[in-house]
Formats: C-alpha cells, sequence, structure tokens
C-alpha cells in the first residue's frame, strides 16, 4: 500500500481526519447518510448537490476522481450557493486520477492527511510529528 497518493488539483487547507470511502462510481445523497462530520470522505465523483450536503453535514475535506472545472473554482473561491439555505462551499478538496481510486480505498478507515498545497493524500502514520 502507498503512503502517499497525488493529485490533480487541490484547493483549501491542509486538515488530518479520518478517511472514508463511498465508493468509485457517482457518490449520490444515500452514500451521505453514514457519519461522515470532521472526516475526509473520498469517492469517485461529487456533483453540486452531494458536495452541498456532505458540506452541510461538515466533513473536513473531500478526495474524488470526477468534478467539474465549473464546480472545483466555485469551491476554490468560496462562491456562496442558494439552496435551502446559504451554502458556502470553501473546504479541502483534492482531484486524483481515476486509477488513483483503488489506492485511496486502501486508506478507508484510517487517518490521512489531506495537503491541498503539496496536492496530496497521506497516510498520517506516514507523516512527522
Amino acid at each position: 500500500m502507498k503512503d502517499a497518493i497525488g493529485g490533480l488539483q487541490a484547493t483549501g487547507e491542509k486538515v488530518t481526519a479520518e478517511l472514508v470511502f463511498l465508493g468509485d462510481g457517482e457518490i449520490n445523497l444515500l452514500d451521505l447518510e453514514r457519519k461522515i462530520d470532521g472526516k475526509i470522505i473520498a469517492g469517485g465523483k461529487f456533483g453540486k448537490t452531494a458536495l452541498a450536503k456532505a458540506i452541510a453535514l461538515e466533513v473536513a475535506g473531500i478526495v474524488t476522481a470526477d468534478i467539474s472545472e465549473e464546480l472545483f473554482e466555485e469551491i476554490e473561491h468560496g462562491k456562496t450557493w442558494e439552496i435551502g439555505n446559504e451554502c458556502c462551499f470553501k473546504l479541502p478538496l483534492l482531484v486524483i486520477e481515476e486509477s488513483s481510486l483503488a489506492e485511496v480505498k486502501d486508506f478507508d478507515g484510517k487517518k490521512a492527511v489531506l495537503d491541498p498545497a503539496e496536492k496530496k493524500l497521506i497516510l498520517a502514520e506516514q507523516t512527522p510529528d
């Protein structure tokens, strides 16, 4: 198992939390029913509705293999969307190659560091204190 996975694009602040792998397909609202608050969640594709719910559930960060460029830019710039109440989309986000999803799955249930500045997801046990 790799101790770090590189990304293609990233935004937000560095965060350390348990990683929850939601699947390699499109993430829907039902995938977000489990306890994910304070966790880094990872999955194949996130649309605007799934992102809105994830942020409302106060996830620590998101790792995905598929997100539209427009949606990525909205998160990067902290755009406010009107979904129910106003929701400001600004959170740690890492976009990875689809081929890296299997490696991310190995991080499921483990503490990880999402480091947007380095465009990496790092297994926390491998990071120096």
